[in-house]
């Protein structure tokens, strides 16, 4: 078990305690600290142990506490030290050990694979508190692929049930999209000035640089869509405005020849519905 000070945050996980590699150290690199340790016989013996005590730490909704953003390696296995402390975490670990001690004497040959210590009813359970609504049966190992639909999108992929729980893994669709709206929110006051400046006034909020962006002309009144990065280039925002005189006339010359009067200056473009008699 570990602890952040500065987070105020508390976590239990198994895995070696020595070595470079060791998931300990790499926590402790982050800033947790550790706050007791304990050895098992075997590894599926710590395995128990740990889900047990999870187990009675979610039913009383006390993890998650961090996010996967804060920390994205063993997020779900985090509670918040204001509302349990660690003290009474290890009480829950002791507990859980003492009943777990009988049937765990030292086993012969290998370790039991991972797949065999976790249902697919809980493994189904985990996948949708972290978002993912599975749409096949759990495939029996934690880092074959799954394939999954987002609850938040909708989104299809197909992350493993090892990703999703120890790293966090969250869908590429929704990352994007958060990405795109922090990057869009951060631009957006320079973003509008640059619009203003052009002599266009937005009528709706800046998506995006190559995003059509509604506005309004403020030298003619009419509504356009140019993108920021065109008029951020140099380029004439309202293309009303683009069209010169010379251009209007030749037009409308060529429509009356047809037998029409124009009602509306021309549009600009030849593909546009332009309004006659």
């Amino acid at each position: 078990m570990i602890t952040h000070p500065e987070w105020k945050a508390v976590k239990i996980g198994i895995g070696a305690c020595t070595g470079y590699t060791s998931r300990l150290i790499q926590h402790e690199r982050q800033g947790w600290q550790l706050h007791h340790a304990r050895d098992y016989t075997t590894g599926a013996a710590a395995y128990d142990v740990e889900q047990a005590v999870l187990g009675r730490l979610r039913q009383a909704g006390l993890v998650p506490f961090l996010t996967s953003s804060v920390m994205p390696n063993g997020w779900t296995e985090t509670c918040s030290a204001a509302r349990i402390t660690a003290a009474e975490v290890w009480a829950i670990v002791d507990e859980e050990t003492r009943n777990a001690e009988e049937p765990y004497a030292p086993r012969i040959g290998g370790r039991p694979h991972a797949a065999g210590l976790i249902s697919a009813e809980a493994a189904a359970a985990e996948m949708r508190a972290c978002g993912y609504e599975p749409l096949v049966p759990y495939p029996g190992h934690t880092n074959a692929t799954w394939p999954s639909r987002c609850m938040t999108c909708g989104h299809e992929g197909r992350p493993t049930f090892n990703a999703v729980r120890n790293a966090g893994q969250r869908c590429r669709v929704c990352r994007a999209k958060e990405t795109q709206a922090k990057r869009a929110a951060t631009n957006a006051p320079k973003a509008q000035e640059t619009m203003r400046t052009a002599g266009l006034e937005p009528l709706e909020p800046y998506r995006g640089s190559q995003t059509p962006w509604r506005c309004r002309c403020t030298t003619c009144g009419r509504e356009t869509s140019p993108t920021y990065s065109n008029v951020n280039s140099g380029s004439k925002g309202c293309r009303f405005c683009a069209c010169n005189s010379a251009t209007d006339e030749r037009a409308s010359a060529e429509v009356r020849a047809a037998g029409f009067e124009p009602l509306e200056p021309y549009p600009g473009r030849t593909t546009d519905r332009w309004r006659c008699r």
